[in-house]
């Protein structure tokens, strides 16, 4: 069975604001890197395959750090889970037996 929180709260990004707890490696996921330009209409918001994630001081098993490579350009970056505005694909999900 899958677990029902982790569904609801994945690919709804208006109510997703805590959305990179459920990002596992595998995962595509919506990207803000914070760069605007001068009159912030413009925001710079890019795709990426979450290859790594890595857990937090306080709990290691909270991801809060990722490892992303860029699907249009293929450049590899470690970003902060803020970044992650929303999950786009989820990796194939596990089904318990």
């Amino acid at each position: 069975m899958a677990n029902s929180s982790r569904s609801e709260s994945v690919g709804n990004s208006d109510t997703c604001k805590s959305c990179f707890l459920f990002v596992e490696a595998g995962d595509c996921v919506l990207i803000d890197d914070g760069t605007n330009d001068q009159n912030k209409t413009v925001t710079n918001w890019w795709i990426g395959r979450v290859m790594f994630c890595f857990g937090g001081a306080r709990d290691p098993l909270a991801n809060s750090l990722f490892q992303i490579i860029n699907i249009d350009t293929g450049k590899i970056k470690i970003i902060n889970g803020d970044e992650v505005k929303a999950i786009i694909k989820k990796t194939n999900p596990r089904i318990d037996k």
